[in-house]
Parts: structure tokens; sequence; C-alpha cells
């Protein structure tokens, strides 16, 4: 994140230097923070690289787990792509995990599983095959009836 809108920071002048140059009245999420101009190695000085390096692992928290911005946000059009694509893939890698853990949260029931997947079959196969509405009725109740009668005998 910091890499593609710094070089380095100009530690004596206490402003960040900047791949491309800038107008003097331009900011970044940088400068912003550290309140452009302050100089020293104080607690919030952006001449510290662990300073700094906190900040941006704040953000990149903030963004996976979709807490929310508030405090650091983009200035520059090329943070903006960052943030962009960080929350994009953030929301991917979430989605993936939330759903990872309801296939497992739906698979602890193996027995359940196989009834609802032998009830789609025969929901599949009649429609299929015009099975009449009451052969299939019948059809559903001795499936859920077989249900019942395997937890009765897994019990």
């Amino acid at each position: 994140l910091t890499g593609v809108s710094l070089t380095e920071m100009d530690c004596s002048t206490g402003k960040p230097k900047f791949s491309d140059p800038l107008p003097d009245n331009h900011k970044s999420w940088i400068s912003e923070i550290f309140n452009e101009g302050r100089k020293g190695d104080g607690p919030d000085n952006g001449c510290n690289p662990f300073d700094l390096w906190m900040v941006a692992l704040h953000w990149a928290v903030m963004t996976i787990t979709s807490i929310g911005y508030g405090d650091v946000y983009p200035v520059r059009i090329a943070e903006y792509v960052i943030c962009v694509l960080c929350m994009l893939v953030g929301g991917i890698v979430w989605a993936y995990i939330i759903g990872s853990a309801f296939v497992v949260i739906s698979n602890l029931n193996p027995q359940r599983v196989a009834f609802e997947r032998s009830m789609d079959m025969l929901n599949h196969l009649a429609l299929e095959h015009s099975v009449p509405k009451p052969l299939v009725f019948r059809l559903r109740e001795y499936l859920r009836q077989d249900q019942k009668h395997q937890s009765f005998l897994e019990s």
C-alpha cells in the first residue's frame, strides 16, 4: 500500500517524498495521518517505519473484516484504486470463509443431507417424467417415513 504512493519519507522536512511529483496543495493518506510537516521520531511520526506500517496494517484489517473506515482513508487516485482492489479481494475472501463455514454447518447431519438429496432427486424425476401429483405426494410421504424410521433405528 505505501510502496505505490511514496518512495521514501523525507524526515528532514517530515513530508513524504512521492514517486510522482505533486503540487504543494495535494496530500496523501500518509501526510493526512501524520499531520504533514511534523518532525522528529515521536509516536506519531511517518519517519518511523513501524508507525507507518502499523497504520497500514490497521487499514488492512479494517478492510478484511469489513468493520469500516473513518480514520484511515484514501486521498490520492492511486490510493483509491488500491482501496477498491483491497475491498474487492477482502469481500471475496470474507464470502469464501462464510460460505465454507455454512457448508460445514449444513453437513453436520448426514442423514438430513441424504434425505434432502433423495427428495430433490424424486422431485426432479417426477417433473421430468410427468408423474401424477397423487403419486408424487405418496412417494414424498414414503421418503419422510423412511427418514423417520432410519433415525429411529440409529438412535
